[in-house]
């Protein structure tokens, strides 16, 4: 099954006592769920540079990010041993940063 744009929800509040009122919202860009039940996430980067160039706190930053997808997958119930987890960097042509 495929679910693009998929939006994860996580209730943090019981890793902080006395909050009632912490949660994390997350948008995975596609959700694949395998015939095994096994959740595959691909988050697209663009940008008009090759993804080789980014610097390192751009990647750091992409693979938090990653992870916390994989950690609401599994608050979820899901088994993310066997998921790929992965950028899927897409270079643009006359990419223009008024364009979104």
């Amino acid at each position: 099954m495929f679910y693009p744009e998929f939006t994860l929800s996580a209730d943090l509040n019981k890793e902080y006592e006395g909050r009632n009122d912490l949660k994390l919202l997350g948008r995975v860009d596609l959700l694949v769920v395998d015939s095994n039940g096994i959740p595959h996430v691909v988050d697209y980067k663009t940008s008009p540079k090759q993804y080789e160039n980014y610097n390192s706190a751009k990647t750091l930053n992409f693979t938090y990010q990653l992870a916390t997808y994989e950690r609401m997958l599994r608050r979820w119930g899901f088994n993310t041993t066997d998921s790929d987890i992965m950028v899927a960097p897409l270079q643009m042509t006359n990419f223009r940063k008024e364009n979104g």
